[in-house]
């Protein structure tokens, strides 16, 4: 398992710092944790889309604070019982899947 601070993981899921196929690709094989940064003290959050997007597996958001992102992770988990865990697509882990 790796964790990555969200500058990271962005860098890594977008097309101008890194290959967001490639990062989709390791997370089919490696588990992943994305976290908020440190310096995050108002405890707001990043868009949590990008990050599922290319597979990562645990996306950590700040629950202090109910901003969009947090009700976008809501929504997200809404559907399998708020249980917080989703399997991934089939077509997510295909050589062809462009996140």
């Amino acid at each position: 398992m790796s964790s990555f601070a969200e500058k990271k993981g962005f860098m890594l899921a977008s097309e101008r710092g890194g290959e967001p196929r490639e990062f989709n690709e390791y997370n089919c094989r490696q588990l992943s944790r994305i976290y908020p940064n440190g310096k995050r003290v108002d405890s707001s959050n990043y868009d949590p889309q990008i990050m599922w997007n290319v597979g990562c597996q645990m996306v950590a958001l700040n629950y202090q604070y109910a901003d969009k992102n947090m009700w976008l992770n809501h929504g997200k988990f809404r559907d399998n019982g708020r249980c917080g865990l989703l399997k991934k697509s089939e077509g997510q882990c295909q050589p062809t899947f462009q996140p």
